[in-house]
């Protein structure tokens, strides 16, 4: 086994898998190697996992490694109790040009996205917790969602008055369908595991406590076998184009962008983020009374 995880501040670090040598920075990812398996974990667990534009980076970094290792699976989770909560609203709140803003993390984690879906991998989501907006086209672009039965899937942008973006728009369509893609991003469902399962956002679900056991033993028997031909499938099953993907991507950026610079948009997002700062110093707050 052989582990990556850089420092802060982008230093470069050294990795040898299998005899592999590869380098790079992937600050907050966790990226470990296990034979024919890489365990790839986003690890901002006090933000649920929030996309800013460093975990962004990281993840390109973190898959361009992945890319030189050549597994045969690619496992992403979460750390914390939750998968990807979205865009940190936080860091969009005090950005100096939303739209802008909105437009580069989006930009940053498709390429990310793009680059995951070219890999001749198997890719399972481990879902424990929420995947919302950004975190659930993450889990989406996984062949394989397991879940925790506390797991919770929701679109989220329509709460921040964005559309969809993180290939959502493409990918729970052909997850769940049009009509349940459409209700879900119109009225903020909330989907939860075992729903998620009977419609297809989840192939299975068990207990927190035994989630990592059951991705281990399904990474282990697909790694037991040659995934050569896993790129093709995917591209395959999203569009016959082989930029099918890419191209949704782009057209995704281009509108979150301009919603991103919508009145409405700036409010929600900065009332959220109001009430997300609130929420945070009250949980200091029981936390130190707690410990005193």
């Amino acid at each position: 086994m052989a582990r990556f995880r850089s420092g802060r501040g982008g230093a470069r670090a050294r990795l040898v898998a299998d005899g592999r040598e590869v380098t790079g920075s992937t600050e907050p990812i966790d990226l470990v190697f296990d034979g024919d398996v890489a365990w790839l974990t986003l690890t901002r667990p006090d933000d649920g996992n929030a996309i800013n534009l460093e975990l962004a980076h990281g993840l390109r970094r973190g898959i361009a490694l992945i890319s030189n290792a050549s597994p045969r699976v690619i496992v992403i989770g979460g750390t914390g109790g939750s998968f990807c909560v979205g865009g940190d609203v936080m860091e969009m709140a005090a950005a100096a040009d939303l739209s802008a803003y909105i437009g580069e993390l989006a930009g940053t984690f498709h390429h990310a996205l793009a680059d995951l879906a070219d890999l001749d991998a198997v890719i399972v989501a481990a879902v424990d917790g929420v995947a919302a907006g950004a975190g659930l086209g993450l889990a989406l672009a996984a062949d394989i969602q397991l879940a925790s039965d506390r797991a919770v899937f929701l679109t989220a942008y329509e709460t921040l008055g964005l559309t969809p973006d993180s290939g959502t728009s493409l990918l729970l369509p052909l997850a769940i369908g049009m009509p349940r893609a459409r209700a879900m991003s119109a009225a903020g469902m909330r989907v939860d595991a075992a729903s998620a399962a009977a419609i297809g956002l989840a192939q299975e679900v068990v207990s927190p406590n035994d989630l990592p056991a059951a991705v281990r033993d399904l990474a282990k028997r697909l790694a037991a076998k040659p995934q050569s031909h896993m790129a093709a499938t995917r591209r395959l099953y999203r569009g016959a184009q082989p930029d099918h993907y890419r191209r949704h991507l782009d057209a995704e950026t281009l509108a979150i962008t301009a919603a991103g610079a919508s009145a409405d948009a700036r409010r929600l997002i900065h009332d959220l983020a109001a009430r997300s700062a609130r929420s945070a110093e009250a949980r200091r707050r029981r936390a130190s009374r707690a410990a005193a």
